[in-house]
């Protein structure tokens, strides 16, 4: 009984993290144009670093326009770019935690 009490607490404060990481994404994005939601949206939905030519085709956008919105996402301290370990030809993109900027 008390392990299952613990996965509970676990599974509860996991689900509030990201509820609350949610919120907080969305009253960003009340400050940023639309193609910066959804990149916002899309990292924080991956979970993960994502390559900027990935992120160009998932988009529907170019790779120079993606350029433009992380520049822009960077300098406002949302997400932080850096280049790939396995290809460095390749840059990535990660959501930040300072959501506040």
């Amino acid at each position: 009984m008390e392990e299952m009490v613990k996965k509970f607490l676990h599974l509860s404060d996991a689900l509030y993290n990201t509820c609350l990481k949610k919120e907080m994404i969305q009253r960003q994005c009340t400050n940023i144009g639309r193609m910066e939601c959804e990149l916002l949206n899309y990292l924080n939905k991956v979970g993960r670093p994502v390559c900027m030519n990935d992120l160009a085709k998932e988009l529907k956008v170019s790779h120079s326009r993606i350029t433009r919105i992380i520049d822009t996402l960077v300098k406002k301290k949302l997400v932080k770019r850096f280049p790939s370990k396995q290809d460095r030809r390749s840059w990535l993109a990660e959501i930040t935690e300072n959501y506040n900027g």
